[in-house]
């Protein structure tokens, strides 16, 4: 894949310092307690129409990243603090949300906690908390009745039933309101490896898929994702037909399988496999397209198709002067009516092309150093927006531009749009001492570079208690 430069947490010299912070005072919006300013040190991505922040008391003596009394919230759209909880004994960060739900694990790791977008608790559950001392794994609290694999408001909860003659496990998923919606069958003897892949979708080892968002039980033998579904669908296998004899070599009529995040298979229409060029790769779906081409030969790509699965067509990538240069670390971002393709140039510098699904280039090829692609919008260079078209749309506030210099640093997460949403945020951090000074500023931007918030209101803010 091409070299994104995905420099999250990236040095920058501090610009200006603009001190955007919250307050713990929930009787003012953005206010200030006995004179000084709480620290944010955190604000992730939207999803689900809010997004996390974190951070600590003005009163504390020592500004570090943990904070002292570290507190963990919510905010909307507007950038007003719906809910928080006191985060001193959380293990880790909290889950983005999906399907409108997210988990916190506290208790040193032994207690799950599913929220809602409100802040409201909807259940709890045991966890087993794992500790390496370099020599061996230990592993800690209710070994018999615990969550093993979570994601999208579902819980799979591993129950352990033993005595005399009796020696078995017990599967079963509940909905993010502890209601049960399946229990497997099979009571294995041994615990057996129970993983979330990411939309709703969970594997049992050997056993099979269930797939949340539809209720579908699917048999191991019919569905093998082998990693998260970042798209609609999941490349399953290249699954080969008949074989014959052409010239001096052997070809074979193939079809590529895919899996969507309901359970079913979904297939390409039957080609040669010469005609794919040989050595077939594919991408995950999006957009009810997918990438189809043939693996390098001496690291150059030697075909390239967008396949269509709404009328089963492919469109194959003919002009050499694009194709030429796609060595096997190319990556690709679709949009919803193009394609932005990166690639080194021949100057050993990443450039992106954005097609149509077409093939016909709509913008010739442009260095960066930095790219995301995301919500139909091109963010290069951490400062520069631009839409499908490659029309700029804004720039971002130069304070909020990574640049390198100094021994005070401001640490920020890498803009990507989420939710039509785009979070900038910048930290002033001594890094050589390990010594955390404050934010330095945030803003939040919607798809046409309209800054909708740069501070965060906690006039509205309620207190939970995990």
């Amino acid at each position: 894949m091409a070299k994104k430069c995905l420099l999250v947490g990236v040095l920058v010299v501090l610009l200006v310092f603009t001190s955007c912070s919250v307050s713990n005072d929930q009787s003012n919006s953005v206010a200030k307690v006995q004179g000084k300013q709480d620290y944010l040190y955190l604000i992730s991505n939207y999803s689900d129409g809010v997004a996390w922040v974190n951070y600590c008391d003005a009163t504390a003596k020592d500004k570090t990243r943990e904070g002292v009394h570290p507190k963990c919230g919510c905010i909307n759209k507007n950038g007003e603090l719906i809910f928080y909880y006191d985060s001193t004994d959380i293990t880790h960060d909290p889950t983005d949300f999906s399907n409108g739900y997210a988990y916190i694990e506290s208790d040193s790791g032994k207690k799950l906690t599913v929220i809602d977008t409100s802040g409201k608790i909807c259940s709890t559950y045991n966890l087993v908390s794992e500790t390496n001392d370099g020599f061996k794994v230990t592993k800690s609290g209710n070994m018999d009745n615990y969550c093993v694999a979570y994601g999208d408001g579902y819980e799979v909860v591993q129950t352990h039933d033993s005595g005399f003659d009796n020696n078995s496990y017990t599967y079963t998923i509940y909905d993010a309101n502890n209601n049960q919606v399946y229990q497997l069958n099979e009571k294995p003897q041994k615990e057996i490896s129970v993983k979330y892949w990411g939309n709703g979708v969970f594997s049992f080892k050997n056993t099979g898929f269930y797939y949340s968002r539809s209720g579908t039980w699917v048999d191991d033998k019919h569905a093998k994702p082998d990693g998260e579904f970042k798209g609609d669908m999941k490349y399953s296998d290249v699954v080969y037909g008949e074989r014959r004899k052409t010239g001096n070599y052997w070809d074979y009529d193939v079809h590529l399988e895919y899996i969507d995040t309901s359970g079913n298979v979904i297939s390409t229409k039957t080609v040669s496999r010469s005609e794919l060029g040989w050595n077939i790769k594919s991408s995950d779906v999006y957009n009810n397209r997918c990438i189809i081409y043939g693996a390098p030969q001496e690291d150059k790509i030697t075909k390239m198709f967008i396949y269509n699965f709404e009328d089963n067509s492919m469109v194959q990538l003919t002009d050499e002067k694009y194709l030429n240069q796609l060595s096997g670390d190319f990556d690709f971002h679709f949009m919803t009516n193009r394609i932005v393709i990166t690639t080194q140039g021949q100057d050993k510098k990443n450039y992106y092309i954005v097609f149509d699904y077409d093939w016909n280039v709509i913008v010739e090829p442009q260095k960066y150093n930095y790219i995301d692609v995301s919500d139909n919008r091109i963010i290069k260079d951490f400062k520069y927006v631009y839409d499908e078209n490659g029309s700029l749309v804004f720039e971002i506030d130069d304070k909020y531009v990574h640049s390198t210099g100094g021994a005070e640093y401001a640490v920020f997460n890498a803009p990507t749009y989420k939710d039509d949403m785009l979070v900038v945020h910048t930290e002033l951090d001594d890094r050589f001492n390990g010594t955390f000074l404050g934010s330095l500023g945030i803003a939040a931007y919607d798809l046409n570079g309209k800054e909708l918030f740069n501070e965060i209101s906690m006039s509205k803010a309620s207190q939970i208690e995990l």
